[in-house]
């Protein structure tokens, strides 16, 4: 991005912050690194500051009298200017909105530096305008603007960057992501390497408010929507662990920010397998997006029984995605399978639980391969739940619970297809399933309603 021109910066900045380092140099200090700066100033007479005690106030006021200042008339004065220079300045006033804010930038940007450093240099030399060159050259870097991200773990796309409607996906280069997060490290202590380093990323230019988490929450919805659509599409484990903001010209960060800054839990686990977008799946993906939205409110009025289940399976296929201990995976990924075919009657639960997913998921050719998976992930589950044993690699290889993991995502879309079909009860569904046990071009017919290829294709 192009620096603001010359012609668009105010020219009352350098004349103020020269004035300032003119006065406060001259300001007795303990040592170079005490001294006097415009934030402490303006902060000395007003009371209604959080870090206002009236006993260290008052004395640091009387300091700044006996050094022949008249500090209270000082305030005002650099209060009055410091707003002439936020009214002539478009891009200073809307990184910095308020006088006070301004102030502190001048303060650890310039004039700290200029301060510490002048009982060292000749007053008539060249440091102040190499200095304040250097200053004025990242303060006006570039033009003002706020972005926020969600960060994609364990996500790795063919394709960057990588747009889907209101969506965009950026990988952001590992020297960049201390700076994303606050920290003052070439690299991040944090987020380490090996998670994935892409963004779904908002931007806008709107002024930076006093709750920077509000704006955060107005995208987090939609974000995980699109987490959700991800989750549903292929198999892979996929996260938005943490999400943050961050502002340009990097400068702004040191207002709005103040450090590390970040919502949620950095994941740095190893989980397999990754997500891997593939630029074949693209066009796909696309539409399955559009029919996202053009269901989005049937979607989100997941108040009927059908809808419920299709909830509370997603609510768990969600937790398989997010939990790093193999046995709450597990868990998670039975409770949602029950969620979807557990029958009404609780009789024979594990051979109708793996009937009716055999019948949905495998067809005529892998039916039978399904129903006895499935039955030994049931078995497995009783094991577990009466505390037979652990979900030890050798019990459940990882290879088994990531099959687990890609069947239910497929019943679930098909759940979903059906209730997006106008079906509201989960027993109707089971019903039809029970008929096509022997009834082969029945289960034909149920699995091809239900396909979610063929129904984005028909209403999309």
């Amino acid at each position: 991005m192009s620096p603001i021109p010359e012609k668009d910066r105010t020219k009352l900045l350098k004349p103020f912050i020269e004035k300032c380092f003119g006065k406060l140099r001259g300001f007795p200090a303990p040592n170079p690194l005490t001294q006097l700066l415009i934030t402490q100033l303006l902060n000395l007479w007003n009371k209604t500051h959080p870090g206002y005690e009236e006993e260290i106030f008052v004395s640091a006021r009387q300091r700044i009298s006996e050094a022949g200042f008249n500090g209270n008339e000082l305030r005002k004065e650099l209060l009055r200017e410091l707003r002439e220079i936020l009214k002539e300045d478009p891009h200073l006033s809307i990184c910095c909105r308020t006088a006070e804010n301004l102030a502190v930038v001048i303060d650890l940007r310039i004039l700290q530096g200029l301060l510490v450093y002048a009982h060292y240099v000749d007053e008539h030399s060249s440091y102040f305008e190499d200095v304040y060159k250097h200053f004025e050259s990242e303060l006006y870097a570039a033009p003002y603007r706020r972005l926020a991200l969600f960060h994609l773990f364990n996500f790795e796309p063919e394709v960057e960057p990588l747009t889907l409607g209101n969506i965009n996906i950026l990988k952001k280069h590992e020297l960049n992501i201390p700076r994303i997060l606050g920290e003052s490290t070439p690299y991040s202590s944090l987020h380490l390497p090996g998670v994935g380093n892409h963004f779904i990323i908002y931007q806008d230019t709107e002024p930076p408010g006093k709750d920077i988490n509000e704006w955060l929450d107005s995208k987090e919805e939609e974000s995980w929507d699109f987490l959700t659509l991800l989750r549903l599409f292929k198999d892979g484990i996929i996260d938005i662990d943490y999400r943050t903001c961050y502002f340009e010209p990097e400068w702004v960060n040191l207002i709005w920010k103040g450090g590390i800054y970040f919502i949620g839990d950095i994941r740095n686990d190893s989980v397999k397998p990754s997500y891997t977008l593939l630029k074949k799946e693209l066009p796909k993906l696309k539409n399955y997006r559009l029919a996202q939205h053009k269901y989005s409110a049937r979607l989100k009025n997941l108040s009927s029984g059908l809808g419920k289940t299709i909830d509370r399976t997603g609510i768990h296929l969600a937790n398989y995605h997010e939990k790093e201990l193999k046995e709450e995976r597990f868990i998670d990924l039975i409770i949602a399978l029950e969620s979807l075919f557990t029958p009404s009657s609780r009789d024979e639960l594990t051979y109708r639980i793996s009937q009716f997913a055999g019948v949905l998921l495998g067809g005529r050719k892998k039916g039978h391969k399904v129903y006895e998976f499935i039955k030994d992930m049931m078995k497995m589950r009783g094991k577990l739940f009466h505390g037979q044993d652990d979900v030890t690699d050798k019990l459940i290889p990882d290879e088994k619970l990531h099959n687990l993991a890609s069947l239910i995502r497929e019943a679930c879309l098909r759940f979903i297809v059906f209730y997006l079909r106008d079906g509201n009860r989960r027993d109707e569904i089971h019903q039809k399933i029970v008929k096509a046990t022997f009834d082969s071009a029945l289960a034909d017919k149920i699995r091809e309603e239900s396909d979610p290829d063929r129904f984005v294709e028909e209403k999309i």
